[in-house]
């Protein structure tokens, strides 16, 4: 009987999965495997009904976001501000 278990394979984490937030109805966005992105939770689950279809490309959303740190760093040594401990 154990052989004939059907094993379940695990759910691929994704970094920014309830993370992100709908700037429509505020519910939080899901990864979607075929999208290659991020879709509204309450359109993901319930359609144009709960809220339009918002789309965000996950590799997009990480090199913008890299590029906004890598904004702040250069703001940080331009200043020369020095942190004490």
């Amino acid at each position: 009987m154990e052989s004939r278990k059907r094993k379940q394979p695990y759910a691929e984490k994704h970094l920014f999965t309830n993370t992100l937030s709908c700037a429509d109805c505020g519910k939080g966005m899901h990864y979607k495997k075929n999208r290659r992105g991020y879709v509204c939770g309450s359109y993901n689950k319930h359609g144009s009904k709960a809220c339009s279809d918002h789309h965000v490309i996950e590799e997009k959303l990480a090199s913008s976001i890299l590029d906004d740190i890598e904004k702040l760093l250069v703001n940080v040594n331009q200043q020369n501000i020095l942190f004490k401990t």
